[in-house]
């Protein structure tokens, strides 16, 4: 133990090397070595904080109004589910039964008029001042027409539209060949009229002078154009151009609707039976009109102005 050097003695005497130790030791491969459980240093390489990744969380995008749905169960469970009301339907024949139901009211109204006509004393009317006259035509006639006015309007509330239908021809051409078709219906009217001048005497007057209208409206303009030529041209066209025509049609074609209304149109008169043939031609023009130009704009036109040119010869033939 004497001999050692100091550099021996103290590696012997201390658990670690030496420098000088160190210097002189060789190199030897790398291997791991256990520490003592009761060394007192212990030297550790620090060990580097771990970082943490977290996850990056994308949130999903918005719903659409339409496609939000109410998250509350228990109040979408106690909603009652609401359903449309659907107005019932009614079958085509109903339809038309309702609309066959107003014509026989129109012809109840014309027959009262035609009643209240005939027990009017013809001697105490010719006794009345030609003032007092006129304004009883005036009423009689509102009051009739107003009661037709709300047959038809109850016609189109109750049985509907009926079914669309398109032009049967080029509307241009409907409408552009209207006009020379006027002016033949009212040769034919004043024609058929001349000719029932000697067979029938309420269709002359005193002087042989025709008669086409007699309503004692010839010097009231305003009175005469809405009674004769506003009202029965709307009014007449809706009931027998519109309902009747277009719930005929799916049953009876295009020229069985047309030719049926026209004669219904005509019978509706009853205050004119022996006009019946040419009202009824004139219903059935109407009614081709309304078809060719798949609207009541032309109908409605031609008939106002056949009752304005009748109006008119009325009162240059009263002159």
């Amino acid at each position: 133990m004497d001999d050692l050097s100091p550099e021996q003695s103290a590696s012997t005497s201390s658990p670690y090397p030496t420098p000088g130790a160190l210097a002189r030791a060789k190199p030897v491969a790398p291997s791991f070595v256990s520490v003592p459980a009761d060394a007192s240093i212990c030297e550790v390489a620090p060990v580097p904080p771990r970082r943490v990744v977290r996850p990056t969380v994308v949130a999903p995008p918005p719903l659409p109004r339409a496609s939000r749905v109410d998250t509350d169960s228990s109040r979408t469970a106690d909603r009652p589910e609401r359903r449309p009301k659907s107005r019932p339907k009614i079958v085509p024949v109903t339809r038309l039964l309702l609309v066959l139901g107003c014509f026989a009211g129109m012809m109840a109204v014309s027959f009262g008029q035609l009643v209240q006509a005939l027990v009017t004393d013809a001697t105490e009317v010719s006794e009345l001042p030609e003032a007092i006259l006129r304004e009883q035509i005036i009423r009689h006639t509102v009051l009739f027409e107003g009661l037709d006015t709300l047959i038809v309007v109850a016609g189109l509330v109750i049985a509907g539209r009926p079914p669309a239908r398109s032009a049967v021809l080029h509307r241009g051409l409907t409408w552009a060949s209207a006009g020379p078709a006027l002016l033949l219906l009212l040769g034919v009217n004043i024609g058929y009229h001349l000719f029932l001048r000697n067979l029938f005497k309420p269709y002359s007057d005193g002087d042989g002078d025709v008669q086409v209208v007699d309503l004692g409206l010839a010097h009231q303009w305003w009175w005469a154009i809405l009674l004769v030529c506003v009202q029965p041209a709307v009014v007449e066209e809706l009931m027998f151009r519109h309902l009747l025509l277009g719930h005929l049609r799916p049953h009876l074609g295009l020229h069985g609707a047309v030719w049926i209304s026209g004669v219904v149109f005509g019978m509706a008169h009853l205050g004119n039976i022996v006009g019946w043939p040419v009202l009824m031609l004139l219903g059935a023009a109407f009614g081709y009109a309304r078809a060719c130009s798949g609207s009541l704009a032309l109908p409605i036109a031609l008939h106002f102005l056949h009752n304005f040119a009748v109006l008119g010869i009325e009162a240059y033939t009263s002159k």
